[in-house]
């Protein structure tokens, strides 16, 4: 990635958010956090829950929402889009360099993913760009490229709320609190389809099941950032959760890590 801008399109009603400003490539990348920053790291397996309550926290909170995996989303729309594929480790390379990726928010408080100047938010949401960011986050130019940019988004900000699958272990190993969500890969498959089907897309769970296995095998077998819960991360199992009891519980572990600050 060359240039990593984030836009604000509207006021964002519950996020404090930023004046617009770019990110440049050489953007200092700082090795760790600052000491008056907070940062909470939510990872876990596919359809644990990540997105939905990073949002929420974020919002609850008035901080900012850092959604990495869109990064790489992005990255795999596009070299589909060019006919790549990971076996060309050079031309993803490229297109990391020079893709042109904004983060804007729309007046209803989404975060809209641009690319190229396309809003790509649900394109890059299918089964289909899920399955080759997976594997196109397993190529170690691709990722580095990546984690760069996540780490200079995070360092303008005061307290950020960010998900995927290696925030609390490469990303921000420094960060005061790590989150790392799972839950069974049935109900996670069940949330999977109610979102496609939500969004107007094809949901077959079968289907769905069977692409959420192929991907935690993916992400947990990868020599590159493989999908673990760091060591000091606080462990929640969703399964038989409702999202507002798991934002709840989160919610008070931040308040707790808050309070103990010096």
């Amino acid at each position: 990635l060359r240039v990593f801008r984030v836009l604000r399109a509207a006021p964002f009603p519950l996020i404090a958010a930023p004046r617009p400003y770019t990110l440049s490539a050489r953007t200092p990348r700082p090795t760790k956090e600052t000491s008056s920053q907070m940062i909470v790291t939510i990872d876990g397996p596919a359809g644990s829950g990540k997105s939905s309550l990073a949002k929420r926290v974020a919002k609850a909170l008035r901080w900012m929402y850092l959604d990495t995996g869109a990064t790489y989303r992005a990255v795999a729309y596009q070299a589909q889009r060019q006919g790549l594929d990971i076996h060309q480790p050079e031309e993803l390379d490229r297109l990391c360099r020079t893709l042109d990726l904004d983060f804007q928010w729309a007046d209803n408080g989404d975060l809209r993913v641009i690319v190229d100047g396309a809003d790509v938010s649900d394109a890059i949401r299918t089964e289909q760009i899920s399955s080759f960011a997976s594997r196109v986050a397993t190529l170690p130019q691709v990722r580095n490229a990546m984690v760069d940019k996540q780490r200079q988004l995070a360092a303008q900000f005061d307290n950020v709320v960010t998900e995927g699958r290696d925030q609390g272990t490469v990303v921000f190993p420094h960060a005061q609190l790590k989150i790392f969500l799972d839950a069974s890969v049935e109900e996670r498959a069940k949330r999977r389809q109610l979102q496609l089907e939500q969004s107007g897309q094809p949901a077959d769970y079968d289907q769905i099941l069977q692409a959420i296995r192929q991907r935690d095998n993916q992400d947990s077998t990868r020599a590159t950032a493989p999908l673990v819960a760091a060591e000091d991360a606080v462990k929640l199992d969703t399964t038989n959760l409702t999202l507002d009891q798991v934002e709840t519980k989160v919610l008070e572990l931040i308040q707790a890590k808050r309070s103990s600050r010096p």
